[in-house]
């Protein structure tokens, strides 16, 4: 079957706003055979889902968390945790919650109590919130 690029323009596919792309850190690992782990990227959409996506397999996506529309995630930030990446996300509403993307939802959610979070930044295995 053969489609036409132009033919696509009538699916009216739009896909939503990108808020915020976070990187994972790349780490030299000595137990695989590569010299660095795979980089992800986490890209967070207005409509409040994020999704997690393989550069290097031309932006496969791996995994998905639906969001809450009154939610989205303006902030993203990976931490190293017990020697391994996870995902920090903050949002307008001034919630700040773990994205694990495993089981596809947001854990530990907390109110910083200081209105709207729009910068995360990665310090250790802590997060500073502005």
């Amino acid at each position: 079957m053969d489609v036409k690029v132009h033919r696509i323009r009538c699916l009216n596919y739009i896909p939503r706003a990108i808020l915020c792309l976070a990187p994972s850190p790349t780490s030299s690992s000595s137990t695989t055979t590569t010299p660095f782990t795979p980089q992800l990227l986490a890209i967070s959409r207005e409509g409040g889902g994020v999704t997690l996506c393989t550069p290097s397999e031309r932006y496969r996506t791996i995994s998905s968390i639906a969001g809450l529309s009154t939610r989205p995630m303006d902030a993203l930030v990976w931490i190293s945790h017990n020697d391994e990446s996870v995902c920090v996300g903050g949002s307008r509403d001034g919630t700040v919650a773990i994205l694990d993307f495993g089981r596809g939802i947001q854990r530990n959610v907390v109110n910083v109590g200081g209105g709207a979070v729009l910068s995360l930044v990665a310090m250790g295995s802590q997060v500073g919130v502005g």
